[in-house]
Order: structure tokens, then C-alpha cells, then sequence
């Protein structure tokens, strides 16, 4: 759909260049008699070309973005779904953690830094 939205347009300007292109042949084949019956035609192929990609496009323009919206609302309703079954299923599976009421006391560091287990070398 998206392919769509972009190509027509194009192809509508491609059908108002080769219009443009046998209007103007036209002109240059009249000579010094240059007939707006001539030119009429090739200017009618630009403009009835450059219309149709249009009438194609904008309408495919709203349908593209309507149908990505549902889409986008479609996937966010589905993650929330899961997101929420997932949870109620790890809050069955996982127990609950307590919540802390007071914050924890640290006594302060000595001078010396931490200690580290000594590493005993086996020879």
C-alpha cells in the first residue's frame, strides 16, 4: 500500500512529461501554423495523467495511514494484554518482596578500608 502512495503520484508526473512532450512535438510539426486543437491534446494527456496519480495517492494516502494506525493500536492492546498476564503470572510464581519501613544503618567505614579474604596458595 505504501508502494502505492509513493508510485502514483510519480506515474502521474511521468504521464505530464510525455503529454508535455507530444504537445510540444505537435507544435514543432504545425511549424508557423501553430493550431491550439494541436496543443490541446498533449496538454489534456498531462493534465488527465497528473490527475489520475493523484485521485490514486491521496486516497491511499489516508487508507495507508488509518490501517497503520489500527495496526499500532491493535499491537499496543495486545503488549498490554501480555505485559499483564505475564506480571499476574510472576507475582503468583515469585513471592512478594517485603517493603522496607526504615531505611537500613550502615555503621561507619574504618580507616583501613575493607578487608579481603586472605588467598591461600596450594602448592
Amino acid at each position: 500500500m505504501e508502494a502505492v502512495v509513493q508510485i502514483a503520484p510519480l506515474l502521474g508526473l511521468f504521464g505530464t512529461v510525455i503529454g508535455m512532450i507530444q504537445a510540444f512535438t505537435a507544435l514543432q510539426s504545425a511549424g508557423a501554423e501553430a493550431d491550439p486543437a494541436v496543443l490541446a491534446g498533449g496538454i489534456s494527456v498531462a493534465l488527465l495523467t497528473t490527475a489520475v496519480g493523484l485521485a490514486v495517492a491521496i486516497p491511499s494516502a489516508f487508507v495507508l495511514h488509518w490501517l497503520e494506525g489500527g495496526v499500532e493500536q491493535l499491537t499496543d492492546n495486545i503488549e498490554g494484554t501480555l505485559t499483564g498476564l505475564f506480571t499476574s503470572r510472576l507475582t503468583d510464581i515469585v513471592p512478594s518482596v517485603p517493603e522496607f519501613t526504615e531505611r537500613p544503618s550502615f555503621s561507619p567505614r574504618s580507616k583501613e578500608g575493607p578487608r579481603l579474604a586472605a588467598i591461600s596458595h596450594a602448592d
